[in-house]
């Protein structure tokens, strides 16, 4: 694996599993880039990843850190009274495939819905035209529901991960399609920036897939960042 050009706050957020945002330190952490090349070992497995750049970055940067939870505002994924209204995965496709490589260069082509066209092997697109999101799951679990929806809540929201947690009971995997108002990114010191529309995006849920919103108060978990050389040990 190679890095060209990259801060130390991405490869934390690698490590240690949390956004950027989630992450405190010294703000030279956002601001040196570092390139790096990574050999990984015979049977390398992804789950091995986080901790074996954990590892790298206490190696190379002296990097010591803590974990801090705070409770902060988010939401939750429940029932809607009309129950769900998504497609049970096929036995034959309930597994984790592995997405084939392939170019990533633009948005995915749509459907005649103007919803994302899936690679082989792909669990996940979306495209945004206008003001709408379209987005189309394949063997979708409700946890991975709630981790896309999370990204569309802190992409445009205060500058803090916001949360989103599966309360749906369902278990199992899914295929689906849903279009939602587009949220746009937010802009850093913007005041005026409108954030994301949780009400219209809870009522989009409601009418595609029998699903909600509901606003609720959780913990999450912040690194926070002890000790690092801006100077890594020599190759």
């Amino acid at each position: 694996m190679s890095w060209a050009r990259i801060p130390l706050t991405n490869l934390i957020s690698d490590a240690y599993d949390v956004g950027l945002d989630q992450i405190i330190g010294p703000d030279w952490l956002t601001s040196e880039f570092y390139a790096l090349d990574v050999n990984l070992p015979a049977g390398f497995t992804q789950e091995q990843y986080p901790r074996m750049m954990a590892n790298l970055l206490s190696e190379r940067f002296g990097l010591a850190v803590h974990r801090l939870t705070k409770e902060v505002a988010g939401y939750d994924i429940t029932l809607a009274s009309s129950g769900p209204k998504m497609t049970p995965s096929a036995p034959a496709t309930d597994t984790n495939v592995p997405v084939q490589d392939g170019p990533r260069r633009g948005m995915p082509m749509p459907d005649a819905n103007g919803f994302p066209v899936l690679r082989q092997g792909s669990p996940f697109a979306s495209r945004i035209d206008g003001d709408v999101e379209r987005m189309t799951f394949k063997r979708s679990s409700m946890a991975f529901l709630a981790s896309r929806l999370q990204s569309v809540f802190s992409r445009s929201g205060p500058g803090q991960s916001i949360p989103i947690t599966d309360r749906t009971g369902l278990s199992g995997r899914f295929d689906f399609q849903l279009a939602i108002p587009a949220s746009p990114y937010r802009v850093p010191g913007v005041a005026s920036d409108p954030g994301v529309d949780a009400a219209s995006i809870s009522a989009a849920m409601e009418k595609q897939l029998g699903l909600r919103l509901k606003a609720a108060r959780t913990s999450l978990d912040f690194i926070v960042v002890d000790h690092a050389q801006r100077v890594p040990t020599p190759n």
